[in-house]
């Protein structure tokens, strides 16, 4: 289903915890994706649920426009609970997580993160990394 005008948008923070939510369920019905391993999805997940919490507007007012010479500067090292690590772009693993929320029917939060993890790419990896600091 395509966004609408008789439809509202969700804020940053609700259109987020819907493809987190989403992807979560999937997971814990043991669905696999192609798109990465069960515990890098699984690590994603954790990494958001983190963020929301320690920083729930963190994804506030984003805006395209930063740039960065290269991923490094945005790329980050994720250790989850159980204790694995993951070198991750917080805006790619976001990125990831929408589109496999679009194909599990989340349509509305999924195009929006979308939409949000595309074009604000870099400005949202460093609010992900600004928060855990």
């Amino acid at each position: 289903s395509l966004l609408s005008a008789k439809q509202d948008l969700l804020s940053e923070v609700e259109a987020v915890e819907y493809v987190i939510h989403t992807v979560q369920n999937s997971l814990n019905n043991g669905r696999t994706f192609s798109a990465g391993s069960t515990s890098e999805l699984r690590a994603y997940v954790e990494f958001f649920d983190l963020i929301l919490s320690e920083a729930p507007h963190a994804f506030d007012g984003l805006c395209s426009g930063d740039r960065v010479a290269d991923d490094e500067e945005i790329t980050l090292d994720f250790e989850d609970s159980s204790s694995a690590e993951f070198a991750l772009v917080p805006a790619d693993a976001l990125l990831t997580l929408a589109t496999l929320a679009l194909g599990e029917g989340r349509a509305v939060a999924a195009y929006q993160v979308l939409t949000m993890a595309s074009i604000t790419r870099v400005a949202l990896s460093k609010a992900c990394i600004r928060a855990l600091v």
